[in-house]
């Protein structure tokens, strides 16, 4: 699974997706800056709300709520061929990406 959070409103809107509107209260999550040295807590965190649910659910929830994600398999597919990659990429490509993901 490749999620793309971009931003702090994204951020937000992600949290609320995942079900952990405790994370926009932790300090190290109040910038995009602090997400990447705490990735560790956040996957722990994407993992726990992943494990219950399908690969769909899982792709579909995000995507709804904006936020760019797909599943590895469909990194194998043509960009043009999968949404949720065609969305990836398409904001990969506009220069926002910030640090890794989770």
């Amino acid at each position: 699974m490749v999620i793309a959070v971009l931003g702090n409103r994204q951020f937000e809107a992600f949290a609320d997706v995942i079900q952990r509107p405790d994370l926009l209260h932790d300090g190290r999550f109040a910038s995009d800056e602090g997400h990447c040295p705490h990735e560790a807590d956040l996957r722990v965190a994407i993992e726990g709300w992943s494990r219950q649910r399908s690969v769909a659910h899982v792709v579909e929830e995000p995507g709804a709520a904006g936020i760019a994600c797909a599943a590895i398999g469909a990194m194998a597919w043509p960009a043009g061929r999968s949404p949720g990659m065609r969305s990836l990429l398409g904001y990969l490509g506009q220069g926002r990406r910030h640090g890794r993901l989770p």
